[in-house]
């Protein structure tokens, strides 16, 4: 079942929770229904029992194996069936097949 853009920006801001709640790190800009991840916005990350503020892509490349996109963040597009593609050097754009 595909999910819709709506739901996908549910479940990534819930895997990376905004480090403030006004500022998520994933949204649908008004009058569109592309899914947007900011490269601006700071998210958490957990790992055991450590919790570190990131940033989820960085265009340049501190993800290097990923084109600059979190590696679950880049899992996650790919289990949707698509990819990230950069819109600018501060956003991703969730594309499908």
């Amino acid at each position: 079942m595909k999910k819709s853009n709506k739901q996908v920006v549910k479940e990534v801001n819930k895997m990376f929770p905004p480090v403030n709640s006004e500022y998520p790190i994933c949204f649908i800009r008004e009058g569109e229904t592309m899914v947007i991840v900011s490269g601006e916005c700071e998210a958490f990350e957990t790992i055991g029992d450590e919790k570190f503020e990131i940033m989820v892509c960085d265009y340049y490349d501190q993800y290097r194996n990923t084109g600059g996109v979190h590696p679950i963040l880049f899992k996650y597009a790919t289990e949707l069936g698509g990819y990230w593609e950069w819109e600018t050097a501060g956003s991703l754009v969730l594309v499908r097949d």
